[in-house]
């Protein structure tokens, strides 16, 4: 009887996509947890602003650099290496303003690292013939088994996920050299290009600013990850401090926040041909909303995890939505940039107003009147799109 052979690079594509969100994990779900150890709520909100502040403007940078060189995989590795070299700077910051230093230098370098690695996957499950939706649930699961696995450690010393965080960065070091890729265009895209389309890559962003479709996607992905990144700023602190739930319970909401991705991205195919990016961008729009409902009324930590399980992939389905119209509509040596423009402003400036802003909100009202304030601007993206999007104007 033959062995069922197992291709080197679809393994290689399904171990960087555990990898690189295994990184995006560590860092979203610890990193307020060890700065919080040394500094109070406001100096806290203060310095997860700052990285993002950086991160609105790096992805640029690393998304021309991207689509210019040959191949993306060694702009990749360079992030990739960069971002374990600040995120251990940070794991010998103790004062507001070396934590400062070393979260700039970080999210220089991490900002642009999940938007490259859906780029290398879509591309490379392109160019294999792979299901992208399989490659896609090894990060779902590893973003969310991940701060369980290293729960119990971390509650006795925090600063393991220092030491998780480089082991994880060598495994998405090796993952991505077998990933296949397409460099032959690299060489010709230049010829491919009339001289109009010349100048507009000259124009590229003002190109962008006038598509106004990928604009209010834009739009809508700002609010859904403001929320989110009150969540996973000032709820953490808030279960354990407030709710007094153990630090657990918080790895626990995490893996339930992505258990709704699985079968998203097992039937992935399926599902995008069959609600397609208006219907995607609804349902991400009302499981956003509801789920910063929730978490202002609920004290239960099952009926928190519940709800977690229930809504949390609706920041991913939006994400999406917006990966498959680029995907759909931008040429390949435009789709770094694209999509880092979309990381920078739809992700990381959302998240710079939410420490900045929501600190001092959360100091005054609390944190269910900051989880009120984003179900507000929720349902408020929520009518912007059935009065924009859904009738077509």
């Amino acid at each position: 009887m033959t062995k069922p052979h197992i291709r080197t690079d679809t393994l290689a594509m399904s171990a960087l996509n555990a990898s690189a969100y295994g990184l995006s994990s560590i860092y979203n779900n610890f990193s307020q947890i060890y700065i919080r150890t040394y500094h109070g709520t406001v100096e806290t909100g203060l310095l997860l602003s700052i990285g993002p502040i950086v991160a609105m403007a790096a992805p640029f940078l690393w998304g021309m650099l991207a689509d210019r060189a040959r191949s993306r995989k060694s702009v990749f590795l360079a992030v990739t290496a960069g971002s374990a070299v600040g995120f251990a700077m940070l794991g010998f910051s103790r004062s507001f303003w070396s934590m400062a230093v070393s979260l700039l230098i970080f999210m220089f370098f991490f900002s642009p690292l999940t938007g490259l690695n859906d780029l290398l996957s879509v591309e490379g499950c392109a160019v294999s013939g792979a299901d992208y939706g399989r490659r896609r649930i090894f990060g779902t699961l590893f973003y969310g088994l991940l701060p369980l696995a290293i729960a119990p450690i971390t509650q006795r010393d925090i600063n393991f996920i220092f030491v998780a965080y480089g082991l994880v960065t060598a495994l998405c070091a090796v993952s991505v050299f077998p990933v296949p890729e397409r460099t032959a265009e690299k060489k010709n895209v230049a010829e491919t290009h009339t001289p109009a389309e010349q100048r507009k890559d000259r124009r590229f962003y003002s190109v962008v600013f006038h598509d106004r479709k990928l604009i209010m996607m834009l739009l809508m992905a700002f609010v859904a990850n403001f929320s989110f990144a009150c969540v996973l700023i000032y709820y953490p602190e808030y279960l354990t401090s407030t709710l007094g739930l153990p630090q657990s319970s918080w790895a626990a909401v995490v893996m339930a926040t992505v258990i709704g991705e699985i079968p998203l991205f097992l039937f992935y195919d399926k599902i995008v041909k069959r609600l397609g990016i208006k219907y995607m961008l609804l349902i991400g729009l009302t499981l956003s909303m509801l789920r910063m409902a929730s978490y202002m009324v609920f004290r239960s930590s099952a009926l928190i995890i519940i709800t977690s399980a229930v809504t949390g992939f609706g920041i991913t389905l939006l994400t999406y939505s917006i990966l498959i119209y680029v995907t759909e509509n931008y040429e390949r040596g435009r789709r770094s940039k694209v999509m880092n423009f979309i990381y920078g402003l739809g992700t990381y400036a959302p998240r710079a107003l939410a420490g900045i802003a929501a600190g001092g909100f959360v100091n005054l009202f609390g944190v269910p009147s900051l989880m009120l304030a984003a179900s507000v601007m929720s349902a408020a993206s929520f009518v912007f799109y059935i009065v924009f999007v859904r009738s077509g104007s």
